[in-house]
């Protein structure tokens, strides 16, 4: 009656919490019991992949970046190229779960090319966790520069794991570092280190001289090929258990085999660039209406003349025609005329010489002797006073010619400058 009693009340229990009715609610007293419920569920349902993808850069979740990387890692297209570039990015996630996800992502899927990648993580990352799965993952990828990382995580990390992950991956490089770096650990203090070390020795020289490290030191001492006999190395898998559900449904196919491995060599495919030529298409004629008569092109369209005038024609303006103007005549430029020395001045009539008659004007007005005025470049030197008849008047003398410039040959032709004529001279009483 007890059992009963205690089995009631978990029923009671149970039915109450699934309604939202009793306290595991917790503070969310405003929740509804169908958001309870799917809040409960939601974690046993994975997302969908479009879900997935989004939740592998949620920002304030690093669990769901986690559990995001990997559900795509898992999936048979987690390996195509948009994935491949999600994890190599969150393997600098500040979480460590995440790169430890975005880590076994890469070891799944990735190529050689992610090698410095990882024995970087496999040397300098602070967790053991991402440490770890880095020493898995090169286990599955082949480079000759994953050698020596290797070789020095397994001497001095500090965790077991790493230290077995490492002596592992050794046993697939046909290496003297790998051999002497391998026959060092089965000195290691954990018995899983040693072990691990001797397998990988078997693997690469096909002997079998247990975890005595002198045994393998002398006879590499006598081998002059030590790798003479190298077995086919294949990276190890996870083969979990039977589940009890597996046990329970004989019906259901067994699970599937664990098929043996070899590492990857691959590498990142070139990108290509594809050029894709676009062919323009005609235009389409515009729609018409049911019913509409068909279009009459416009070079074949009558024109009816009489109800149609034709257009005026325009206004002419009359426009005058401008006069041109005709430029100044240059004048030839006048060579400046040199200086005239001014004519001598008369002398006065004498009382032995009786002056000749003059008209009533000259009689009136006796002349007077002028100064002369100075002559200019320009200007003409002014006339003499007239003097008497008898009085003649000397010659005037001429001024010497001016210097003329030595010729020059290239020079155009040019006439010759005019001569100055020599003061006019009147003579008073010719003629009267």
């Amino acid at each position: 009656m007890t059992d009963m009693r205690q089995t009631l009340a978990c029923l009671l229990l149970a039915g109450g919490t699934l309604t939202g009715g009793i306290g595991m609610t917790g503070c969310s007293g405003n929740q509804s019991p169908g958001e309870t419920i799917s809040g409960w569920f939601g974690d046993m349902s994975p997302p969908t992949p479009s879900e997935a993808a989004r939740d592998a850069f949620n920002l304030y979740d690093a669990d769901k970046r986690r559990r995001a990387v990997t559900l795509l890692s898992n999936a048979s297209w987690g390996g195509e190229a948009p994935y491949l570039k999600t994890y190599r990015l969150l393997v600098d996630d500040p979480d460590p779960t995440v790169r430890g996800a975005a880590v076994a992502a890469l070891g799944r899927h990735g190529t050689v090319n992610d090698v410095p990648t990882l024995t970087r993580l496999l040397v300098k990352d602070d967790s053991k966790v991402v440490r770890w799965e880095a020493g898995k993952a090169l286990q599955r990828l082949h480079s000759d520069e994953a050698i020596l990382p290797l070789t020095q995580a397994m001497g001095n990390d500090n965790e077991v794991d790493v230290r077995i992950a490492c002596a592992n991956a050794l046993g697939q490089y046909a290496d003297r570092r790998s051999f002497d770096a391998l026959v060092a650990a089965l000195n290691d203090e954990s018995y899983a280190v040693t072990v691990e070390a001797a397998g990988a020795l078997h693997t690469l020289t096909g002997r079998d001289f247990g975890q005595d490290g002198g045994k393998w030191w002398y006879w590499a001492k006598d081998t002059q090929n030590l790798f003479a006999d190298q077995q086919t190395y294949y990276y190890p898998q996870y083969d979990g258990p039977t589940s009890t559900w597996n046990r329970l449904a004989f019906w259901a196919p067994d699970k599937k085999e664990v098929t043996p491995e070899q590492p990857r060599v691959t590498v990142d495919a070139p990108a290509t660039i594809t050029h894709t030529t676009v062919t323009p298409t005609p235009s389409a004629p515009p729609l018409e209406r049911a019913g509409s008569p068909a279009p009459t092109p416009a070079s074949t369209a009558p024109v009816n003349e009489t109800s149609v005038p034709p257009p005026p024609p325009p206004a002419t303006i009359p426009v005058p025609t401008p006069t041109p103007v005709q430029p100044p005549a240059e004048k030839p430029a006048e060579s400046a005329k040199p200086l005239e020395q001014p004519a001598p001045a008369q002398p006065p009539a004498t009382a032995e010489q009786p002056a000749p008659a003059q008209s009533s004007a000259a009689a009136e007005k006796p002349a007077e002797p002028q100064p002369p005025a100075p002559a200019t470049a320009t200007e003409q030197p002014a006339q003499p006073p007239e003097a008497p008849e008898a009085a003649e008047a000397p010659e005037a003398v001429n001024p010497p010619e001016a210097a003329q410039p030595p010729a020059n040959p290239d020079a155009p032709h040019l006439p010759p400058p005019p001569q100055p004529k020599p003061p006019y001279q009147h003579r008073l009483g010719a003629g009267g």
